[in-house]
């Protein structure tokens, strides 16, 4: 789990400003997503565009295939990508994903043994997963407590408002909240979202 009472007030002793955030705003939601397969393609979909964009792609993906399975992935053909909205690198990405997972070169039950970096190491393998990627399903879908999701745009927007950090700067600064920095992302997505009036459910 990464929102803990513990956790909560742990980090609020690190930053005051993270004190204030959390008692304007409330612990962030507990968001979680299922590990396995669904959940990294929906991440994949994700990469470059809104959550909006990509849960209407997501939906029209499984609308067309009825069960989000890797041996109903790989019987699409390009044309029906592109009837599903997926662009022809993302779909290349997917259809890699489930060649490995058909062939067993990749297991998701391996990562649960894992620790942070050798999970990184083995989602990065993957064409089409960067570190971004990567440490948001460590994030949601395996729960680890001290994960940073690097470059992301929400993220670096929070601090460098709240802590006039400049971008370069961030990866840095962010090692004070070791080792809760997962909660502190949840945190400022929270504030991110709710400031600009956005609910977004994980699943």
């Amino acid at each position: 789990m990464i929102v803990t009472r513990d956790a909560l007030d742990r980090l609020s002793e690190i930053d005051t400003e993270l004190s204030d955030l959390l008692t304007t705003y409330g612990p962030p939601p507990a968001w979680s997503r299922p590990a396995g397969l669904v959940s990294l393609v929906k991440m994949i979909l994700e990469q470059q565009v809104s959550l909006d964009s990509a849960r209407a792609t997501y939906d029209r993906l499984k609308n067309y295939l009825g069960t989000v399975t890797t041996t109903s992935l790989l019987k699409l053909n390009a044309e029906e990508w592109r009837q599903c909205a997926v662009s022809r690198q993302k779909a290349r990405y997917i259809s890699l994903l489930c060649q490995k997972v058909e062939d067993g070169s990749f297991d998701f039950d391996d990562l649960t043994s894992m620790d942070d970096d050798q999970a990184r190491d083995y989602l990065t393998q993957l064409v089409g997963v960067g570190p971004w990627t990567a440490n948001v399903y460590l994030l949601f879908c395996l729960q680890r407590p001290d994960v940073w999701p690097s470059g992301d745009i929400a993220l670096i927007n929070m601090i460098k408002e709240m802590y006039d950090i400049p971008q370069e700067d961030v990866d840095a600064f962010v090692k004070r909240w070791q080792p809760h920095r997962s909660l502190a992302a949840y945190s400022l997505w929270h504030r991110y979202l709710t400031d600009r009036k956005r609910t977004v459910y994980y699943d």
